[in-house]
């Protein structure tokens, strides 16, 4: 029996593993901790959302927020810089690990066909005897 290559599994995990993130809306934080927020988008005060596929930078200043990156929705791969007030702001977006989902994915993924494969293996206990006549 041919072993799988770690690459191909790595693959195939991936588009699971990116639905353990979950975007989490948090308060505007105070200037000492902003500089270690890895930032997703911004939520405005009427609850309207900008959220980014990818942030090339992230500038605080006292009056606003400097973003520069790829929009989610907005339709270029072109990394454009957006400045937002800090008055207009309620939140910030943030990536969340959700633990719950990510048990869920890992025991679909990888105990589940570990295990139906070690009642496969112990099955055959002589080499060359189906499982159901041994």
């Amino acid at each position: 029996m041919k072993k799988p290559r770690p690459g191909l599994i790595i693959a195939l995990a991936l588009p699971f593993l990116a639905g353990c993130f979950t975007t989490l809306a948090l308060p505007i934080p105070e200037p000492a901790e902003r500089e270690d927020i890895e930032l997703n988008g911004v939520v405005f005060r009427d609850a309207q959302r900008v959220e980014f596929d990818q942030i090339d930078a992230v500038e605080w200043t006292e009056e606003s927020l400097i973003i520069t990156g790829i929009t989610k929705y907005g339709g270029s791969d072109i990394p454009e810089t957006a400045r937002y007030s800090l008055e207009d702001l309620s939140g910030i977006l943030v990536r969340n690990l959700e633990p719950n989902r990510t048990s869920g994915i890992v025991a679909a993924l990888f105990l589940i066909p570990i295990s139906i494969w070690m009642v496969i293996v112990s099955g055959q206990s002589r080499e060359g005897c189906p499982i159901a006549e041994c």
